[in-house]
């Protein structure tokens, strides 16, 4: 990289050997990747995305484990999406989202993230779910 500035909130990077608005755009997409030690701190509620990985996501109204963070996907004008997978037979992967309203605590040190989570979340995504097993609204 050659240089960094911001513009709309956004840090816009000038990269050694891209010179043309042409060969920027061919990169659209692409991931920047940066050490831990030069990231810029992080505001009080935000967290960076490979210390979510690994965490247990537990419901603190059951006690229940949804499972285990393996991925974050972002979808624009929504929260971003934890990638959970059960652990148990058959595997099942939930989505839940990351959303402020959802949070009671992050641990990114005891990999633990407890969440309120929407009822019936956690069923939408069985194999086994159909309208009949559907928890009341």
């Amino acid at each position: 990289m050659e240089r960094h500035w911001f513009h709309k909130n956004r840090v816009i990077f000038k990269l050694k050997g891209i010179d043309t608005i042409d060969q920027a755009e061919a990169l659209v997409g692409d991931e920047v990747q940066i050490s831990a030690s030069e990231a810029a701190p992080l505001d009080k509620d935000a967290f960076f995305i490979h210390d979510l990985i690994g965490c247990s996501v537990v419901d603190v109204e059951s006690g229940r484990k949804a499972g285990t963070v393996v991925e974050v996907t972002f979808a624009s004008g929504s929260a971003p999406l934890l990638v959970l997978e059960s652990g148990t037979q058959p595997q099942h992967e939930h989505m839940i989202p990351f959303a402020t309203e959802h949070l009671e605590q992050v641990d990114t040190v005891a990999k633990i993230i407890r969440m309120r989570l929407p009822r019936g979340i956690l069923e939408v995504h069985r194999a086994d779910y159909d309208d009949a097993s559907r928890p009341p609204l």
